[in-house]
């Protein structure tokens, strides 16, 4: 959580120095296919280490020549996962596609997730990792 004096410079404290969650992710299979339609499934897990509970919600952004739909046209992703308790993980599965016209390499998908303060437009803190998927 972080606290702000409201006049003059306070310090910012962040549940004792540490973001409040663990991303990890595994892409099943690991690869996507040149010159034709595939597609390959995020296992992305979340963790809150935090020593409170925090609403939550997840935000993977893709690249150009990839998507979330079959057209590859949606390349950005909101998932609300609500209050996430402490030491809780949960996991989610996101499939993303290739479009037909993906040019062999690594692709970088950024995946963020946010605590939020009360609702979900008040942002208190967020981790954001980055992760790469082939185009073979």
């Amino acid at each position: 959580m972080v606290s702000f004096k409201i006049f003059g410079k306070g310090k910012a404290s962040s549940d004792s120095g540490r973001l409040p969650y663990a991303l990890s992710f595994e892409w099943i299979p690991y690869k996507l296919f040149y010159g034709r339609k595939s597609s390959t499934t995020l296992f992305l897990r979340v963790k809150n280490i935090g020593s409170e509970d925090y609403l939550t919600s997840l935000e993977i952004e893709l690249p150009d020549k990839l998507g979330f739909d079959a057209m590859s046209l949606s390349k950005k992703k909101q998932i609300k996962l609500g209050v996430l308790k402490q030491q809780e993980e949960r996991e989610q599965r996101i499939e993303v596609n290739n479009s037909i016209n993906a040019e062999k390499g690594e692709y970088t998908v950024t995946i963020r997730a946010t605590a939020h303060y009360g609702d979900y437009e008040h942002v208190i803190n967020s981790i954001t990792k980055r992760t790469t998927v082939s185009v073979v």
